[in-house]
């Protein structure tokens, strides 16, 4: 199914392709929060197939100072919780659930988009299986975001 795959799939370069506008104006466009690209790209698969050109016009600039260079792994799931301060600075010191909106941005999209009853099915049940993907990778995120928000409240008691 388009939907799984997208959500599935690494974004970097896909999301700097070119699309539709008019598919692109019924999404909920790119996010403030990290993982948003896999949101937009799996929405925009809901508005009908992609065609890969024949060739790349695209070069992916490497340099430190990209959210994913800057905030680098320091254990499974911590980048995430760092950079979403880079995307929405406003949110910086706040308990946030990145995984949740990601998670909660799917549903969204497929609530979003005008399908028929039995895609919507097939959308929700896509969304399911990816909770077990890749050796649980997204429910084991979801699970770190809890943690995290936890840890996070404890100390902010404890201070207080």
């Amino acid at each position: 199914m388009r939907f799984r795959a997208a959500a599935r799939a690494h974004p970097e370069v896909i999301v700097f392709g070119l699309f539709r506008s008019d598919a692109v104006a019924r999404t909920e466009l790119h996010g403030h929060f990290s993982g948003s690209d896999r949101n937009f790209v799996a929405e925009i698969m809901l508005h009908g197939p992609a065609v890969m050109a024949g060739t790349s016009e695209f070069y992916l600039r490497e340099h430190p100072n990209r959210s994913v260079r800057t905030y680098r792994r320091r254990g499974k799931n911590r980048f995430t919780h760092a950079r979403d301060a880079w995307y929405a600075p406003e949110r910086k010191g706040r308990i946030v659930f990145p995984s949740w909106r990601r998670l909660g941005g799917y549903i969204k999209s497929v609530r979003r988009t005008k399908l028929g009853a039995g895609e919507s099915l097939r959308c929700y049940v896509a969304i399911l299986k990816l909770l077990s993907d890749d050796g649980f990778k997204l429910t084991k995120q979801l699970a770190y975001d809890i943690v995290t928000a936890a840890v996070s409240l404890a100390r902010r008691l404890r201070r207080a």
